[in-house]
């Protein structure tokens, strides 16, 4: 009789380690299941911004293709395709009137206004390449990485971090 009070016990002790084990598995799936719900709803976020990005990307697209459009047509008709200092403007119209549209257009590019435009541009363009070469640089990226990520030669990744490094 005591044999079977013994088989008895095995069999509870058992059931209570089956119902353990069935615990901490479904504990598990559980953390899973969470752990997917938070990644789904990240994934979700960044779909989101995506869509986001890409609408205010198309906009973007559509205004500028509007202003070469309308640039387009005012070179076409012999309009001014750039907006020019008032006294800049005055001479293009009186030039235009007149036979000498050619020499005030020429007079206009090769003004010192349009000069410091040009300047200034290269010049932002310039320190734009530089900033971010030395940015990416702190970062810890290797010389190849940032040429590859800027699509500029390794050369003049080291030539920028040689001088302002």
């Amino acid at each position: 009789m005591a044999s079977y009070y013994i088989f008895a016990l095995f069999v509870a002790v058992l059931i209570c380690v089956i119902a353990f084990v069935c615990k901490l598995l479904f504990a598990n799936v559980k953390r899973q299941r969470k752990l997917l719900d938070e990644q789904e709803t990240k994934l979700l976020q960044l779909y989101t911004s995506v869509e986001t990005l890409m609408e205010e990307f198309n906009e973007q697209v559509k205004l500028t293709t509007t202003e070469f459009k309308e640039h387009e047509y005012r070179f076409t008709s012999g309009m001014s395709v750039f907006d020019l200092p008032p006294e800049l403007e005055q001479k293009v119209q009186i030039q235009q009137e007149g036979a000498g549209f050619k020499k005030a257009l020429d007079d206009v590019v090769n003004s010192p206004v349009a000069e410091s435009a040009m300047n200034i541009a290269v010049n932002s363009s310039v320190q734009m390449r530089t900033d971010a070469i030395l940015s990416l640089a702190k970062e810890g990226k290797s010389d190849n990485e940032i040429a590859q990520e800027l699509g500029i030669t390794r050369n003049e990744v080291l030539l920028v971090i040689g001088l302002r490094g």
